[in-house]
């Protein structure tokens, strides 16, 4: 049996392209909130241009940095009130709590980091 495939697509903008060296470029993009809490330093996407295949990089992306925020924000916006409401849906009640709680972490999580990205960025 052949395991499932973890690859997913993502709609993405790119927002700037910037010369850092020769033949060298930083790109910003603008991604949903899901894949940004997805990306870690380190981490490799394959990027495809829109209606055309044939352009998809040939050597994939190391990402620097993500939007640490955004990934907290879907994780207690989307992701475990969708896991509290399956656990509920199916009876288990207690796990479906845990889950909510969990949610108010995160959210907490997302609070800290946007106000301490915007501490650094004020100076």
């Amino acid at each position: 049996m052949t395991p499932e495939s973890k690859a997913r697509a993502f709609d993405y903008v790119v927002r700037e392209v910037a010369p850092v060296a020769e033949g060298v470029h930083r790109m910003v993009m603008g991604v949903p909130a899901e894949l940004a809490g997805a990306l870690a330093p380190g981490m490799f996407v394959n990027v495809e241009v829109p209606h055309n295949p044939a352009h998809l990089t040939r050597v994939p992306l190391s990402f620097a940095s993500a939007d640490a925020a955004a990934g907290e924000h879907y994780e207690w916006a989307e992701m475990y009130k969708d896991f509290a409401e399956t656990s509920r849906e199916e009876g288990f009640d207690e796990l479906g709590f845990l889950f909510e709680s969990v949610a108010k972490i995160e959210n907490t999580h997302e609070v800290r980091y946007n106000t301490l990205r915007d501490n650094l960025e004020k100076g």
